[in-house]
């Protein structure tokens, strides 16, 4: 049976949503809001007083999402917990609000209990990328000092995938699918919904069902 995958990348600024067919990404959008006391409204986003109506209008319009594209299975990326700060505390508002949504959207789903919900983590979807960046890309060469002998000699150490390899490996993976968008308008959170897909697709998410 054919599955209708939703990987989501989110985040109160910029949550990216792709959708798969049979393994393949043919579709995508970023949700974009700001906080309504931003000094300066930036084109293609809509604004809330709080972090709660971000959230509540994110989890309306992913919702949404599911039901015009026959979704039943639902992958988003897993928590931090390494992190800190009030960012990451809207992040996790933002985790649970999605997963509350999934459960009830669960209910009206007439797809006989297909739907399913995954979570792929940060450094899992990051690895995942780099395995499919060229070699040259993919590793840097660093000296090392030999405690026992004295000496230095060269090893290759992978590279920390920040949003410019994340973005690229997807162009190397999937030429064409970034065309057209900008950094601002959510070229790398696109590219991180891409492997937070394509990592489930390869049975590296996490049920939490």
């Amino acid at each position: 049976m054919r599955e209708r995958l939703l990987s989501i990348d989110q985040s109160l600024t910029h949550t990216a949503c792709v959708v798969w067919d049979d393994g393949k990404p043919v579709h995508k959008i970023v949700l974009r809001t700001q906080s309504s006391s931003a000094k300066e409204k930036k084109p293609g986003t809509v604004s809330f007083a709080t972090a709660a109506e971000r959230i509540d209008w994110i989890c309306k319009q992913v919702r949404y999402y599911i039901h015009t594209h026959g979704i039943d299975t639902v992958v988003m990326e897993g928590l931090s917990f390494g992190s800190r700060g009030d960012a990451t505390r809207e992040l996790a508002g933002l985790f649970y609000g999605l997963e509350v949504m999934l459960w009830d959207a669960l209910a009206d789903c007439e797809n006989d209990g297909l739907f399913k919900v995954h979570t792929v983590t940060p450094t899992t979807a990051k690895k995942f990328a780099r395995s499919h960046l060229p070699e040259e890309l993919a590793f840097e060469e660093k000296k090392k000092l030999d405690k026992r002998t004295g000496k230095e000699h060269t090893v290759k150490k992978p590279v920390t995938m920040d949003k410019k390899l994340m973005v690229k490996a997807c162009e190397v993976s999937e030429p064409g699918f970034l065309d057209g968008i900008n950094l601002v308008q959510g070229k790398a959170d696109l590219a991180d919904a891409y492997w937070i897909g394509r990592a489930h697709l390869e049975g590296l998410s996490q049920s939490v069902k």
